[in-house]
């Protein structure tokens, strides 16, 4: 996997997706707080999703991701997702968490050349979506085919 240095636009991104869960936190509601940087540079940001019915909660890239879509921001450029922790927890830093298999399929699907906000315990770093996805799931449509349909190309 290749490692990449943050770049000041990056670190703007996680400061939106900390920001957003800071505003928007509700314990067992919303927990998670996703930034998406479009090709315009604009952010899109939003918050998980939770629900009484578990298989019915959405993670937060697709509420993100779907904001670009509307404003025809695609691909988009970056993406990160943070965690706040639960009240209980003595520990109440807001971190950087991996996009779950699901999500990690959809920026791929959206955005084949994204780069994906990490940390671990060497830092914070970013990866193209691709090493996280190396053998993405295709249809019957190729990538590319999937992303001029989300652009609007013919």
């Amino acid at each position: 996997m290749s490692r990449r240095s943050l770049e000041q636009h990056d670190l703007v991104l996680v400061s939106a997706a900390k920001n957003i869960i800071e505003k928007h936190f509700k314990e067992d509601w919303h927990h998670i707080g996703v930034a998406c940087l479009g090709k315009s540079g604009k952010v899109y940001t939003s918050v998980n999703l939770d629900t009484y019915v578990g298989g019915m909660a959405v993670c937060g890239e697709p509420l993100a991701i779907g904001q670009a879509v509307l404003e025809e921001d695609l691909p988009f450029v970056s993406i990160v997702a943070v965690r706040k922790p639960r009240a209980s927890r003595e520990d109440q830093e807001i971190k950087i968490v991996s996009p779950c298999g699901k999500c990690r399929e959809m920026i791929a699907d959206y955005a084949h050349e994204a780069d994906v906000i990490l940390s671990d315990d060497e830092g914070e770093f970013k990866v193209k979506i691709s090493a996280l996805l190396p053998y993405k799931f295709i249809s019957n449509k190729s990538k590319k085919g999937r992303l001029d349909d989300c652009l609007h190309v013919s």
